[in-house]
């Protein structure tokens, strides 16, 4: 599917809140400091896709959590002009105290699949979010780069064209969500509104990204999910067979990786012996794609890359049948 750029108004200091809030998670439980600065003030309110600005964000950071050991990882948002453009443009730096990049790396940080030979297989597997990202940069009319001290770190800097700001008003804070370290069903959270209390859900995504996103919103509206990144750990879960307490799951959730052969993917959770609600989550939005996913025997499609409350609906409404 070609990939859509939907520009429209985005609440900057909200949307990047919301990511923050969204990889605080796996900061966490990796022992590593999550901290958010602006370097004087950026428009409140700039033109872009917010969905694609959030996916680049979320690959960014799940990767710079990924691969540092120690320290913490910083979202900075500040202002640039671009002298031969003379517009203003969004910089958003990502930094870690990880292992960094040699130059060899950074050279082809962005090309797909990059597998690391011997010392550097640290890097294996971040190859198709950073290939994904740096695309979408381009799409959204600005672009992705790197910069790395081996041995200190690396950042990697996202610059974004703001579309006309002048009237926008500023921020200079990127607010905190209060985020309990076990969001099921708190008070004061986004989307914490326990309306998924009781429910418990298969993901089957293998894309890094795409996993935290899903799985961070199933569980800040109460949900218990169980992770998979191929279709037979799925079955298995689906079947009751692991880690679920020898009881079926309410539903089970199919990622994008899966949509070239919906109807195999749902065939074999019906083998191994899964009766219940099957949701498709298939990457882009056409009535045609979500036909076939249906058509395959799910009762629902959600595509990504997805609101949170579109989701946490579509979850309700087919467990709730």
């Amino acid at each position: 599917g070609q990939m859509r750029i939907e520009r429209g108004a985005c609440r900057t200091a909200e949307l990047l809140s919301e990511v923050l809030s969204l990889v605080e998670p796996s900061a966490h439980e990796a022992g590593l400091t999550l901290d958010a600065e602006c370097r004087g003030p950026i428009p409140a309110q700039i033109r872009t896709d917010p969905t694609r600005l959030r996916q680049i964000l979320l690959n960014l950071l799940h990767n710079a959590i990924k691969f540092t050991e120690g320290g913490g990882v910083t979202l900075r948002a500040g202002m640039e002009g671009m002298a031969e453009r003379d517009e203003p443009w969004l910089r958003l730096d990502v930094i870690d105290t990880g292992p960094g990049l040699s130059e060899a790396q950074q050279r082809r940080a962005f090309e797909p699949f990059v597998q690391g030979e011997g010392a550097d297989a640290q890097t294996e597997g971040t190859g198709l979010g950073l290939a994904i990202s740096e695309r979408l940069g381009r799409l959204l009319g600005g672009g992705l780069a790197v910069e790395s001290t081996p041995g200190e770190g690396a950042t990697f800097t996202l610059r974004i064209p703001t579309g006309p700001v002048e009237d926008a008003g500023t921020v200079e804070t990127i607010p905190r969500l209060a985020l309990p370290s076990r969001p099921a069903g708190r008070d004061g959270m986004q989307n914490g509104d326990g309306r998924l209390a009781g429910v418990t859900a298969v993901l089957l995504e293998d894309r890094p990204d795409g996993q935290l996103l899903a799985a961070s919103v199933l569980k800040s509206a109460g949900a218990a999910v169980h992770l998979a990144s191929d279709s037979h750990s799925a079955c298995e879960l689906a079947a009751g067979r692991d880690g679920t307490g020898g009881r079926a799951p309410d539903l089970v959730l199919i990622g994008s990786a899966w949509g070239r052969d919906p109807a195999a993917v749902t065939q074999r959770f019906r083998e191994a012996g899964y009766a219940g609600p099957l949701l498709g989550m298939p990457l882009e939005s056409d009535r045609a794609e979500t036909q076939r996913w249906i058509g395959a025997g799910c009762v629902d499609c959600v595509p990504g890359p997805f609101e949170a409350n579109k989701l946490v609906a579509a979850v309700l409404r087919a467990t709730e049948g």
